[in-house]
């Protein structure tokens, strides 16, 4: 087997895996660190146009090789003085963690910028996102700036072989996202719940995920 083979194999497989999950549509964003260009390629081939990136260099580097057609989204944490770096090529970013993030956006800004909140669902010191807590702060942040659009939240459940934890986060960061619609105006709108890695998308699928980011259950693991 061939690797366009094996990626249209694996592609097939999650998609269907979702669609048993749940009968709502669900975005599926390839994550394709450290994976080379080659792969990205054939992906878009097999239909796929939305990947997601961890580094900026890695993503400013790769966009330019890929059809105009391709959504970038960023979903690693990102550095203020990586923004101009990064603003030409990203659709998306889903790791907007912080004021001064928000601040130093909404400054650079020329054209509108989707983002998603992304919030530390599982209480875990050791991972990216603000705290619930933060986020009245965090939209404050974002008014001033009408190019700064937040359209949903991102979420990373428990790093635990407990099935039952990881269910528990992604079933508080639903509540939670339910709860923020009362906070929608023109520049806030949750219409998006980014949910689930290659270790728990189908948890996520069950828990109301209407986006995943998946990488090695698509492209293999990492070398």
């Amino acid at each position: 087997m061939n690797r366009k083979e094996e990626l249209a194999q694996s592609l097939s497989r999650v998609r269907a895996e979702l669609s048993e999950m749940t009968d709502r549509a669900i975005q599926l964003v390839v994550v394709t660190k450290t994976y080379p260009v080659e792969d990205l390629l054939l992906l878009y081939e097999l239909g796929v146009r939305d990947f997601g990136e961890n580094r900026v260099q890695e993503l400013a580097e790769k966009a330019p090789q890929l059809p105009d057609d391709v959504r970038f989204h960023m979903i690693g944490s990102l550095q203020s003085n990586k923004i101009n770096a990064l603003l030409p090529h990203v659709h998306m970013l889903q790791s907007l963690d912080r004021v001064s993030l928000a601040k130093a956006l909404g400054k650079r800004l020329k054209k509108p910028l989707d983002t998603l909140l992304e919030i530390n669902i599982a209480d875990d010191a050791n991972k990216q996102g603000m705290d619930p807590e933060e986020i009245p702060a965090v939209l404050a942040a974002v008014k001033p700036f009408p190019l700064l659009r937040v359209r949903g939240m991102m979420v990373m459940g428990s790093h635990t072989d407990d099935d039952s934890v990881i269910r528990e986060d992604f079933k508080r960061a639903n509540q939670l996202f339910a709860s923020l619609k009362k906070e929608e105006n023109e520049q806030v709108r949750m219409e998006i719940l980014s949910m689930g890695m290659s270790g728990d998308y189908r948890i996520a699928a069950q828990e109301g995920a209407s986006m995943i980011r998946v990488g090695s259950a698509i492209l293999g693991e990492r070398s």
